[in-house]
């Protein structure tokens, strides 16, 4: 099964990225069958970096334990799983049809171009929501909303979208800074900001991370994840190659669409300077040595890029997708390597 859920997968990466590039237009109808079938696929997916540790989670939760470095989410769909009977599987299937029902929301509310925005979502994201980030990857698409309301000035919705977001995953919070640095005027002092801070978080990210427990079960993830595959450091190599190329096509996107943005427009402003923001955030945690803290702020911020490239889409930009989504193959194949065919662990040695 691992290797059909891996075939499947790529077979979806690679014919999404040929649609972005031959730029091929489907009704509304087919688009949405099509979407249906990818979060099914991923729903039903038996390959992934976290996959094992999920089910984990989920055994935890269905014998009525709880882990307290867990989002409240994670506790209420793993119990409604269980007690409807659908088990460990539909707790997935779950995960992904929220996600979907969220990029459905935001492709009503946002974007015209309900088509392209869809695909680039694969192209772009899916690779992540598949193999690893189940939670973030619903956080992100309901921050998403959130940062939306927030340029219209409807604050009250921006809020209720926020706490969505961080019911679903804590760093959600990030947002919250973020947006607040779009009210300071001095770009210079934003940057200065941003540096400071996410040195800042480098270094009182261990500290943090003992006092919630998070460390306990990180050692048990990097367990399940090295004892996994063979050839751990070619995994390192792959997902190293494929930050760089994120974060450079990422720059280069932005820079390619700077002076066409609609200063005028708030929504697509508040969507530039949020993106930008969090991959200045992203650079310097990555250059300070902390890998997965620049990761997941990315993945927690990046969404609104879609939208953006959709409206001003060109042919170079266009090639920055395909490179992504190129190196996304690589991850999922990854993905694929890293799933633990067989492990016991015992509830009671890790104490939640």
């Amino acid at each position: 099964m691992r290797e059909v859920s891996l075939v499947i997968l790529l077979l979806i990466q690679i014919t999404s990225i040929i649609l972005v590039i031959k730029n091929y237009k489907f009704s509304n109808s087919v688009i949405n069958t099509l979407m249906l079938f990818v979060f099914l696929m991923i729903g039903m997916r038996q390959i992934g970096y976290d996959l094992d540790t999920y089910e984990m989670i989920y055994n935890w939760y269905a014998a009525g334990l709880t882990y307290r470095v867990m989002e409240p989410s994670i506790s209420f769909i793993a119990s409604f799983s269980s007690r409807i009977g659908i088990e460990y599987s539909g707790f997935l299937l779950i995960y992904a049809f929220i996600t979907l029902y969220l990029l459905y929301l935001i492709n009503s509310k946002i974007h015209k171009k309900y088509y392209f925005s869809m695909i680039l979502y694969i192209v772009l994201f899916m690779a992540s929501g598949a193999v690893v980030s189940i939670r973030a990857t619903v956080a992100s698409l309901a921050i998403t909303l959130g940062v939306y309301y927030f340029g219209r000035k409807k604050y009250f919705s921006y809020v209720f979208w926020l706490f969505v977001g961080i019911l679903f995953h804590y760093s959600s919070i990030i947002v919250l800074f973020l947006t607040g640095l779009l009210k300071i005027k001095n770009k210079s002092i934003i940057i200065l900001i941003v540096v400071t801070t996410s040195f800042c978080l480098f270094l009182l990210f261990p500290l943090i991370s003992d006092n919630l427990g998070l460390s306990q079960i990180d050692r048990l993830i990097g367990y399940l994840n090295k004892n996994s595959y063979e050839n751990y450091n070619s995994a390192v190599v792959v997902q190293q190659l494929r930050i760089f190329i994120i974060v450079i096509s990422s720059l280069y996107i932005l820079y390619a669409i700077k002076d066409n943005i609609n200063t005028n427009h708030s929504i697509e402003l508040v969507f530039y300077n949020i993106v930008l923001i969090s991959l200045v955030f992203y650079v310097v945690t990555l250059i300070s040595g902390n890998l997965e803290l620049g990761k997941r702020i990315y993945e927690i911020t990046a969404i609104p890029i879609i939208f953006l490239i959709s409206k001003y889409k060109t042919k170079k930009i266009i090639y920055a997708v395909v490179l992504i989504g190129i190196s996304n193959l690589g991850y999922l194949y990854m993905g694929y390597l890293s799933t633990v065919d067989h492990y016991t662990i015992h509830i009671r040695d890790i104490q939640p």
